[in-house]
C-alpha cells in the first residue's frame, strides 16, 4: 500500500503558520503576557494561543497574510464563534480561571522585505 505524499504547498503553509504563531507569543511574551498554551483543540474550535496577565485571559487568532486588513477579514463570524466556544471549553477544563476576564485578540503577522515581520496587534478585536 503506498502512502500519501504530504501536498507541499499544504506543507509550506502549516509552516509559516507555525513561525506566524512563534511571533505572535513573543509579542505577546513582550507585553508582560503568559504563554498558557498554544493551538488548544476541542471539538467545537480551536484557538491559536491562549495567555494571561495578571486577571486576563486572551485567546488569540494568529493570521499570516499579506497585509494587516487581510488578517483581520480573514476571521470570520463563524470562527470567532468557533473561538468562543473553544475559551468556554477552556474555561471549564481549567475553573481556576473563571473569574478571569476574558478577551479576544488577532495578532496578524504581514512579511517585510528584510526577516523581521510587522506584528499588528488587533486587542479586544471582538465581543461574544
Amino acid at each position: 500500500m503506498a502512502s500519501k505524499t504530504p501536498d507541499p504547498q499544504r506543507r509550506a503553509r502549516y509552516q509559516k503558520g507555525i513561525r506566524a504563531e512563534r511571533w505572535a507569543q513573543a509579542k505577546l511574551r513582550l507585553n508582560a503576557f503568559s504563554i498558557l498554551t498554544q493551538r488548544y483543540k476541542t471539538p467545537r474550535g480551536e484557538v491559536d494561543i491562549i495567555a494571561r496577565r495578571g486577571k486576563m485571559l486572551v485567546f488569540t487568532e494568529v493570521k499570516a497574510r499579506l497585509t494587516a486588513q487581510a488578517g483581520i477579514e480573514a476571521v470570520s463570524a463563524h470562527q470567532q464563534t468557533r473561538i468562543v466556544q473553544a475559551a468556554h471549553a477552556f474555561i471549564a477544563h481549567y475553573p481556576e480561571y473563571a473569574h478571569h476576564t476574558m478577551r479576544f485578540d488577532v495578532i496578524c503577522v504581514v512579511p517585510r522585505p528584510h526577516w523581521i515581520p510587522k506584528i499588528i496587534h488587533l486587542k479586544d478585536a471582538w465581543r461574544p
